[in-house]
């Protein structure tokens, strides 16, 4: 299948972290003893977002793309989405919407986050609160900071970040930012006709401008 490259625009500053939550993924640098202790410890911590089907469902019409949700009798581990062709995207999406965007839908193998909250802070700041399933346990997480997306990459900044209420200490955000870049980004590119021109938050929602792709289809691996 054709797939189409788009050279993405100069990075801007922006509010929004769609996938700020990804950097719940910065508990793999910590000590294992300490997660085993933490994943008993604490709750999500409610930012009053709460996202549904219904709204992973919502955000897809809006941008006028279908996907198919589950692969063939539920093969996570052995099939893949392709995506193919590209058309415009103008869209504007609120937080439960983006926060459902990030919590169905996904195989666990590849993006173990759930329960997502996005919450939008004004200014270049966002802050989410997650799920995190890793080594079969399930951690609370919760981050904020700032971002940059433009075409298909991700360059984040973390600010502040707790696992099952336990702040992390500074010197590990550097590296959840990292990670996240680099996760995130690898999904992105997966994603031929995908990319973000303008991405600008107006309260509790975010208006976003670019190309996304045409059609989905599950192929196996």
């Amino acid at each position: 299948m054709a797939e189409h490259t788009v050279e993405g625009p100069k990075k801007k500053r922006t509010g929004l972290i769609v996938a700020i939550v990804a950097a719940v993924l910065l508990l793999v640098v910590l000590p294992i003893g300490a997660l085993f202790a933490l994943s008993s410890a604490g709750e999500q911590k409610d930012l009053g977002v709460q996202a549904t089907q219904a709204d992973f469902d919502s955000a897809l019409a809006k941008a006028g793309v279908e996907l198919p949700k589950e692969p063939p009798e539920g093969d996570w581990d052995g099939y893949e989405r392709v995506y193919t062709g590209e058309k415009p995207l103008d869209v504007t999406l609120s937080q439960a919407e983006v926060s459902a965007l990030m919590s169905y839908n996904h195989g666990s193998g590849y993006w173990p986050v759930s329960n997502v909250q996005v919450r939008f802070l004004g200014g270049d700041r966002a802050e989410a609160s997650a799920v995190v399933r890793y080594l079969g346990r399930e951690y609370p997480v919760y981050a904020a900071g700032g971002a940059q997306l433009a075409g298909k990459t991700l360059s984040s900044s973390i600010d502040e970040a707790s696992v099952a209420g336990v702040g992390v200490p500074g010197t590990y955000l550097d590296m959840g930012s990292a990670y996240l870049d680099d996760m995130v980004n690898a999904r992105l590119a997966r994603i031929p006709g995908f990319n973000i021109d303008t991405l600008e938050v107006d309260g509790d929602q975010v208006h976003v401008t670019g190309t996304i792709w045409e059609s989905a289809e599950w192929v196996e691996k």
